[in-house]
């Protein structure tokens, strides 16, 4: 998938190889051994200098590295690293999760038990964490093996370093707007109910009624943060094959097939902090909400890759692949206090099952300064479909844990440059 960082080494002179051929054959001087000839020999010789530089001549500089200039090579080891910089969807969207104001849980306050006081104003959506979109660095890494006949195999690893989103909202509304004199909007709670009283919260927090007109962390709290974190790491093995080629035109098509591996982890936190009149809060005091969605993909895939040589040691690839992926899903949604392994904690865990198809379109722009060296930059777009994820990620019924798991598009886009070296 994506930029074969080097590529394949059987890529490494695509058209390259073509127009050199055709002068020799044409001037009808002899061409040195291990040039491909379109009348003697039906396959390119990928692994020549002579497959890359006008006229089959080695570079004017010879350089003491193990690259295999050899015009008799029958193939050789390719390494391969690439920096990558991906962006990728996040799927968080609109769900209220915190309001200005609290409720009067025993009615000591109103007279009507559960009545809402305050203006209702939303200061916390889970869209608050879905945004806007960030790019992830990475690096991607081949090994590999290619045969003088330009058949090749590799292993690719991806890693991307974890993008994570954040939103915190606390007691001091906008424009210091409390509300009236018992400055009710200085209160931000949430509409969880059916937890036990392990999250009953501190008592006396508001200056009326009984000291347990409010009750839970959720209700009056101080403090609400929420972050979403998106992980991902990708393995592959390709085998690729020559197809076609026409040394006219300088251009080359292979077919890709293997099999891959494609990871994406995210985490939905929201931590709720209830302090005491006296502005102290104990992990008793403090209620964390989590939802995590592990997407493990595994499945196989087909493509075709195109190659053109543009001159000067430059060419360009476009690569297609379609692929079918078992999706092994695990959800996870848990409450619990701030300290971990504290008594009252509520979870649930689950594994679903789906078929995702995808789909990846990878453009390159190669240089080749020098025998089986190069260098390439390039633009990779990666469609999934029917991937499971928490768009709405809170369920406030802790007791029944029941969060809105969907099955959703995903898109992965982003540009790569890299090195490669063939032994």
């Amino acid at each position: 998938m994506r930029a074969r960082t080097l590529w394949l080494a059987g890529l490494l002179a695509a058209g390259l190889t073509l127009a050199p051929a055709a002068a020799r054959a044409q001037d009808g001087a002899p061409a040195p051994d291990g040039v491909w000839i379109p009348d003697k020999n039906p396959i390119p010789d990928l692994l020549t200098v002579r497959a890359q530089t006008p006229d089959g001549e080695l570079p004017d500089t010879q350089l003491p590295l193990p690259t295999g200039h050899n015009p008799a090579n029958k193939g050789g080891i390719y390494l391969g690293a690439e920096f990558v910089y991906f962006r990728q969807t996040n799927p968080l969207e609109h769900q209220p999760i915190g309001f200005q104001g609290f409720f009067d849980a025993d009615g000591s306050i109103t007279g009507k038990p559960g009545t809402f006081l305050g203006s209702g104003f939303e200061v916390l959506d889970a869209k608050d964490a879905g945004g806007p979109g960030t790019y992830q660095p990475g690096l991607r890494t081949t090994i590999g093996y290619a045969w003088k006949d330009g058949t090749s195999i590799d292993l690719q690893w991806m890693h991307l370093e974890k993008a994570q989103y954040f939103h915190e909202t606390t007691i001091i509304p906008p424009a210091f707007a409390f509300g009236n004199a018992n400055l009710v909007n200085s209160f931000i709670s949430s509409p969880v109910y059916d937890f036990t009283n392990a999250f009953a919260g501190p008592t006396g927090k508001v200056n009326a009624g009984d000291a347990t007109s409010t009750y839970g962390i959720w209700d009056a709290a101080d403090i609400m943060t929420i972050s979403f974190i998106q992980r991902t790491e990708e393995l592959q093995s390709t085998f690729k094959i020559p197809v076609a080629y026409n040394d006219d035109f300088g251009y080359r098509m292979y077919g890709l097939v293997g099999w891959r591996f494609f990871w994406i982890w995210e985490r939905f936190y929201w931590r709720t902090v209830n302090q005491s009149p006296s502005g102290t809060a104990d992990p008793t005091d403090v209620a964390i909400y989590t939802n995590i969605v592990s997407n493990r993909m595994y499945g196989l895939f087909v493509g075709c890759g195109n190659e053109w040589y543009i001159g000067h040691g430059f060419a360009c690839n476009l690569d297609l692949e379609l692929a079918g992926l078992l999706d092994v899903v695990k959800e996870r949604a848990k409450y619990e206090l701030g300290e971990k392994d504290l008594p009252g904690q509520i979870k649930r865990a689950k594994t679903d099952y789906a078929l995702v198809p995808e789909g990846s379109a990878s453009f390159n722009l190669t240089w080749f300064p020098y025998e089986n060296i190069e260098f390439r930059l390039g633009y990779d777009l990666m469609a999934f479909a029917n991937t499971i994820a928490a768009p709405h990620p809170v369920s406030f019924d802790v007791g029944g844990l029941d969060p809105a798991w969907q099955h959703v598009w995903r898109l992965f886009d982003g540009f790569q440059v890299g090195f490669g070296v063939m032994f």
